[in-house]
């Protein structure tokens, strides 16, 4: 009933457009024969019918919202960190991955080193360990994880204990719990 095109043709374009595909939409229409009710069900988050009372208008735009949201959190959290934002005084850092040596546990937040300096984050360890799956980092105690491309030397010690000499000014060395010393020697092409 708006010129031009339907409601429902105007939903159908939203879709299409990467654009605006994600935009959440509720359908305020006189239309509430159940064939239109449920296309617009089909692509829309919601559909009222007029006349409206504007408390329930208001809970479930805020429904909407609350979903949309959600879903963009859980997106975020599976989405593979390209930089990492550090907090510094009042400003926002984002440090590309690339630059980050190693990360080391600080209580429930952890200290994120670079070639010159460190930064206290809002992360825990298991907080990184879990967003940098896969992305050229590795646990190697359960109070290190390391940029495996930073690895400049590795020191075998009496046994089995490792000690890597990482690539940052200070060359930092760490130790390797035994239980990671495999899998260390394997992704640095070394015989295990």
């Amino acid at each position: 009933m708006m010129p031009g095109m339907s409601g429902l043709d105007v939903m159908l374009e939203m879709r299409s457009e990467p654009a605006t595909r994600d935009i959440p939409i509720l359908f305020l229409t006189s239309v509430d024969d159940e064939a239109t009710v449920v296309k617009g069900l089909r692509g829309a988050e919601d559909y009222m019918v007029k006349p409206f009372k504007a408390q329930e208008l208001e809970v479930r735009v805020n429904n909407i919202l609350q979903r949309a949201a959600e879903i963009r959190d859980e997106e975020e959290k599976g989405a593979p960190l390209e930089r990492l934002p550090l907090k510094v005084g009042g400003d926002t850092f984002l440090l590309p991955l690339g630059q980050i040596i190693f990360f080391e546990a600080a209580g429930k937040y952890c200290r994120v080193h670079t070639r010159k300096r460190g930064f206290l984050a809002d992360y825990s360890i298991g907080d990184i360990e879990s967003r940098l799956a896969d992305r050229g980092f590795m646990r190697i105690h359960r109070s290190f994880i390391v940029n495996i491309s930073h690895v400049r030397k590795v020191v075998q010690k009496a046994g089995k204990r490792m000690i890597i000499v990482m690539g940052d000014d200070a060359q930092t060395q760490l130790n390797v719990s035994d239980s990671y010393s495999p899998e260390l020697k394997a992704r640095l092409g070394m015989r295990v």
